[in-house]
């Protein structure tokens, strides 16, 4: 299993980021992908991909990290450029020659706890995805929102403005080796909206709908999404209680 941490600029909350990485939002003393890197268990190689704007800021931090951290540098400098998550997936995968199931993550996760249980629960032959459940729709409105049939996903819909289930998918999610040829399915492209790159929903949906068996994990720990101001000092200020 690799470990992909999926690294872009947020215009969501630049209001606090400024020019810099969400990555590096400063949550319990620390920046925030020091607690992501600290959530993967032992041994598993950990890639970090970004972009030119902020890849002096990365490099810095990688060396002193204690684990052993990949830099992989996208040729972006701007959101607009980004070739958004599924983009960045697919030129990943192709540029690396993986062919392992891959662990991907999200810079804006924070878990009390690590990942063996999750990791645990995937079969090796299904993509699985990490989801919580969530009350507020103001904030479900930021992740896809998965239908569930017991441990299955059986619809999931990214960013809905009327959510009809209360389970959020998250940037979290194993890709078992036999589906990594379809995050490049070009039908991903019809499911983003007009003018933007799939995004980590659209390539969940995809699947769904053409009748792969999709696991959802339950999670049970304090989990939290960063996606707005608001959630950041949520974090902030339960942290310091």
């Amino acid at each position: 299993v690799f470990f992909f941490c999926n690294i872009f600029p947020s215009l969501r909350l630049r209001e606090i980021t400024g020019d810099s990485s969400k990555a590096f939002l400063e949550v319990g003393g620390r920046p925030m992908i020091d607690h992501v890197v600290s959530m993967v268990p032992p041994k598993i190689p950990i890639w970090v991909t970004t972009n030119r704007v902020f890849a002096p800021d990365f490099e810095r931090w990688s060396k002193r990290v204690v684990r052993q951290i990949e830099l992989h540098i996208e040729d972006t400098s701007s959101i607009e450029e980004s070739p958004g998550t599924v983009g960045s997936l697919e030129s990943f995968i192709s540029f690396y020659g993986i062919d392992e199931s891959l662990l991907v993550l999200g810079v804006d996760n924070f878990i009390e706890g690590t990942l063996w249980d999750f990791i645990g629960h995937f079969n090796g032959g299904n993509l699985l995805v990490a989801i919580t459940h969530m009350e507020n729709e103001d904030d479900l409105s930021q992740h896809g929102v998965a239908t569930l049939d017991g441990d299955r996903i059986v619809k999931l819909v990214e960013k809905p403005e009327r959510p009809q289930s209360h389970w959020a998918a998250l940037l979290c999610y194993v890709i078992p080796k036999r589906l990594l040829g379809a995050v490049s399915n070009r039908h991903i492209m019809d499911r983003a909206p007009l003018g933007k790159m799939p995004r980590a929903g659209d390539f969940i949906s995809y699947l769904v709908d053409t009748g792969e068996t999709v696991k959802a994990y339950k999670n049970e720990e304090r989990w939290y999404s960063l996606t707005t101001p608001d959630s950041y000092s949520k974090l902030v200020k339960e942290l310091r209680g």
